[in-house]
């Protein structure tokens, strides 16, 4: 009767005039009375802000393991749970909440539960509240709700956003297995080619070309959008490079006059000493003309210049190397790429026997090219050529995804167990 007269009172007058009451039949010699009235009167000195919330998830903690084998042991871990995501202690509440799914899978109140937990992954994955964890842990807490759930019941973008944390963690094997298992269980038209490319991305971070060309072959279906055209030839020619088919390759980028493409076809050109094709990428990619000769050019227009200057030399092109001279030689001078640009682009002189120094600047020119990375040209293609530590190499293991429990959904009333007459007690219910 104690606890209805306090629930009325929390209903009609609010938690803080139903307190006392709840404070009071904490000390009850009823057992189940004293812990309804323990669990609703941390939870109103939470909401309150009598009690700390890390204090009140200790004593709910503690208070769970008061009363067993019943919808009220379902409550209190519904609760805690809830406590739990509220201090961002999400691996807890997922546990808790699992737990409580576990022990009760026909229970009415646990699809109460597992909303509760589809609710807290939503904001943590689609709104991006995992950002603030760990990314290790944001991973592996991922991991386990798709083990839980099922990976052909979690949603696409979801399970599409757990693989790029998989890669972001150097876990690109697990990332490779599941990117499969998706394209071939779940996606079909335009969004399993683009995740064809994607698989095909993560085959070339993981240095598997021939993988790569084998994703984009078996993806390829009519009526894709142009973008995501344009972006697969790109990767093909990627992957065609990577094999040591550079002239194939270039032949994939004809007509794309896109940005992309022009420095990837660069990049391509540069590892295959082609300087003739390399030139004329770097000419499409560096800056206009500065209309103030002192202007200091950015790092990585320095770095595209230089590059333009290293591959004009080996093709010979003094007609580039002149209008890098007239263009940007003041510029030039202020950077840290200045006095290597001014020796390539420098106009040749002969002494008195006829000897220039043409030789010499080809040999300087050969030497930076064997250094330089192209790191200016593949700023945009840095996924593709970084090195990738192997997935056996870390202490993390993705999850293989299970298929799913399923349990049906019912109402939230909570009735105390069956007892004998003499010792029967009123409903409870928690809000």
């Amino acid at each position: 009767i104690e606890l209805l007269h306090a629930e009325l009172l929390k209903i009609t007058e609010g938690g803080e005039k139903a307190l006392p009451v709840w404070q009071k039949l904490r000390d009850s010699p009823d057992r189940l009375t004293s812990v309804m009235a323990d669990l609703n009167a941390t939870l109103t000195e939470i909401e309150t802000g009598k009690l700390p919330l890390k204090e009140g998830i200790g004593r709910l903690d503690r208070l769970r393991f008061s009363w067993r084998g019943d919808d009220n042991e379902l409550i209190i871990q519904l609760k805690l749970g809830e406590l739990y995501q509220a201090n961002r202690q999400y691996r807890e509440a997922f546990e808790t909440w699992l737990s409580a799914i576990k022990n009760f899978p026909d229970r009415p109140l646990v699809d109460k539960v597992r909303q509760k937990m589809a609710n807290m992954f939503g904001l943590l994955y689609g709104e991006k509240l995992a950002d603030t964890m760990k990314p290790i842990a944001a991973a592996a807490l991922m991991g386990d709700y798709i083990n839980y759930l099922g990976s052909d019941k979690v949603p696409v973008e979801i399970y599409q956003e757990w693989i790029d944390r998989l890669v972001k963690i150097d876990l690109l094997n697990q990332a490779i297995v599941a990117q499969d298992a998706l394209i071939k269980t779940r996606l079909s038209g335009a969004e399993k080619s683009e995740a064809g490319d994607r698989l095909a991305e993560l085959y070339l971070m993981n240095r598997q070309p021939q993988q790569a060309l084998t994703s984009l072959n078996s993806t390829n279906l009519p009526g894709l959008p142009p973008e995501l055209v344009e972006r697969r030839t790109q990767r093909r020619a990627q992957a065609t490079a990577a094999l040591g088919e550079a002239r194939s390759a270039l032949a994939e980028l004809a007509g794309d006059s896109s940005t992309k493409a022009s420095r990837l076809r660069a990049s391509i050109a540069w590892q295959a000493q082609d300087w003739q094709t390399a030139t004329n990428a770097l000419l499409v990619l560096i800056p206009a003309r500065p209309k103030d000769s002192v202007a200091q050019p950015s790092d990585e227009d320095s770095g595209l210049l230089l590059n333009l200057a290293i591959a004009a030399t080996l093709a010979e092109r003094s007609d580039v190397l002149k209008n890098l001279r007239n263009d940007w030689s003041a510029s030039m001078s202020r950077t840290a790429n200045g006095k290597a640009f001014k020796a390539l682009t420098g106009e040749a002189k002969t002494d008195a026997n006829g000897a220039g120094n043409g030789a010499d600047q080809r040999t300087m020119a050969a030497r930076l090219a064997e250094s330089t990375s192209l790191q200016q040209i593949v700023r945009e293609l840095g996924k593709e050529a970084d090195d990738k530590a192997k997935a056996e190499d870390k202490k993390v293991e993705a999850p293989q995804p299970p298929a799913a429990p399923s349990t049906p959904a019912t109402s939230l009333l909570v009735q105390r167990p069956q007892q004998a007459a003499s010792d029967s007690h009123p409903l409870t219910q928690c809000s």
